[in-house]
């Protein structure tokens, strides 16, 4: 179920003025955050941290290895 289904909007005017919440809302809603640099390095790291212990160190090397090349 959407919480904010324009089609269930009862009022006409909220129904008129729903476009210019539609983007805050999605915004609100999207919880996923991209970060760069040293900040995603380490969420992408903590992330596979909590993984299986057998491809932890894998994962990790492959991550370090892409970050190195792609800063040269």
């Amino acid at each position: 179920m959407k919480s904010h289904d324009r089609l269930r909007i009862v009022f006409a005017e909220a129904r008129q003025n729903w476009r210019a919440f539609a983007y805050v809302m999605q915004v609100h809603e999207n919880h996923y955050t991209k970060r760069a640099g040293v900040a995603g390095i380490r969420a992408r790291a903590q992330r596979l941290t909590l993984g299986p212990k057998s491809l932890q160190a894998k994962k990790l090397t492959f991550i370090f290895q892409l970050e190195l090349s792609a800063k040269k």
